[in-house]
């Protein structure tokens, strides 16, 4: 996209605390970083959107840009394309209850569009898309190692304790590779990486996927026909239904 102008508006609730995953956590993660970084943040928004202008704003499942859309009444519309979409498209989820409904107002509001990103048939969504490898040979044993990746990695503690024996490649962030790195310095087993462009072909030639019931990676490993191995997070309202979902079609 030539003429693309990228801004970095430093502002990341950090809910990955190395231990688990809590909800009052993140909550009291979000006032901390709206107390610290909530002034820059809209002064800088504030003139990106007054220099540019712009009709429309694609965004994801976050709250501060589409806040201050509708809080300040801007004719900019919000279009919300999420993964989220789906649970409120899908008429047998649960999980569609007060907490589901607040997050909505904040990520979405009352004038902004949801669009689901979905791995279910819908007219109204797009499809989950995700990057696959080129085919491996059918005669061709897999390597001796599983991939363990997680938007909430502190959840796969297990794979420390529990798998002892089994090569593990730990995919994180590149911010918390020292976190994990010394998490796991007593379970060699486990190797520690960053998570690099190649992770789609390290995934193919795993034994198979130890992950967090997310959208993108689960998908990514059904595709190229991997075992996948599911931790939960607790009260974590999407991959709660994304688990649901899972074991309901592809179990």
């Amino acid at each position: 996209f030539p003429g693309t102008v990228f801004y970095n508006l430093n502002f990341e609730i950090d809910y990955d605390n190395g231990k688990s995953f809590n909800n009052l956590q993140i909550i009291g993660s979000a006032a901390k970083m709206v107390m610290r970084r909530a002034t820059p943040f809209y002064r800088k928004l504030g003139r990106i959107m007054r220099r540019h202008r712009p009709a429309y704003c694609l965004s994801f499942w976050e709250p501060a840009v589409a806040t201050f859309i509708n809080t300040m009444n801007c004719p900019t519309r919000l279009v919300s394309v999420a993964s989220q979409g789906q649970i409120f498209e899908d008429n047998t989820g649960v999980e569609k209850g007060l907490l589901m409904q607040l997050l909505r107002v904040f990520n979405v509001g009352a004038r902004g569009k949801l669009v689901p990103l979905s791995v279910r048939e819908s007219e109204t969504a797009i499809p989950q898309v995700v990057k696959l490898p080129e085919p491996m040979p059918s005669a061709m044993p897999p390597d001796d190692y599983f991939v363990a990746y997680s938007t909430v990695p502190q959840v796969l503690g297990a794979v420390g304790k529990r798998m002892v024996g089994h090569r593990i490649r730990l995919f994180v962030k590149e911010t918390r590779l020292a976190l994990y790195t010394s998490k796991y310095r007593h379970y060699p087993h486990v190797d520690v990486r960053v998570t690099t462009s190649d992770f789609a072909e390290q995934l193919a030639r795993s034994r198979g996927l130890i992950a967090s019931p997310s959208r993108g990676v689960v998908t990514q490993a059904i595709a190229a026909g991997k075992p996948v191995y599911l931790f939960c997070p607790k009260g974590h309202l999407e991959q709660e239904y994304n688990l649901r979902f899972y074991m309901q079609r592809f179990a």
